[in-house]
């Protein structure tokens, strides 16, 4: 393909019913090429992203995305990464348990942190302790432990 970096259209191979020796080698390289324009694709889509969610972010000094997300991989192009700031208090969010880690499962009307969490988004951390390895109960225990105080939620967002 001519056209360097772009899925190229030409079904050389197509319908023959028979492979040359070289053919792999030809498939292969296409789909690098075509991996290459998928990522180069989802980084301009991603950069677009975080500059729109950078008005909205919380300011707590940390990017909208996580710099260790999972780069190039079209499943998680729309998951963000962000912290989330709970005032002291009830916070009235159910959470459940998953096998992906904790998860909001609703949020009250009325919740402090309506509009700002989500039924879906993953629990990743509570004041920066990791929290993808335990259940509902043990994030629900931690969180009210430091109901007196401000908790910093880490949570992942899919849109």
């Amino acid at each position: 393909s001519k056209m360097s970096g772009f899925p190229s259209s030409s079904g050389e191979r197509v319908g023959t019913g028979q492979s040359s020796p070289g053919s792999s080698r030809g498939s292969s390289k296409q789909l690098i090429n075509d991996l290459v324009w998928l990522e180069k694709k989802i980084a301009a889509v991603r950069a677009r992203v975080d500059r729109l969610d950078g008005d909205e972010s919380e300011t707590t000094g940390s990017p909208p995305m996580s710099p260790h997300s999972l780069l190039g991989s079209p499943i998680n192009a729309n998951i963000v990464c962000r912290d989330v700031i709970a005032p002291p208090g009830k916070l009235s969010i159910v959470i459940h348990s998953t096998r992906d880690g904790p998860c909001i499962h609703s949020v009250k009307r009325g919740s402090v942190l309506e509009g700002r969490v989500f039924a879906g988004d993953l629990i990743i951390a509570v004041n920066d302790a990791d929290t993808r390895e335990m259940n509902a109960e043990d994030v629900m225990e931690i969180m009210s432990h430091y109901r007196d105080s401000e908790r910093k939620l880490t949570v992942l967002h899919a849109s």
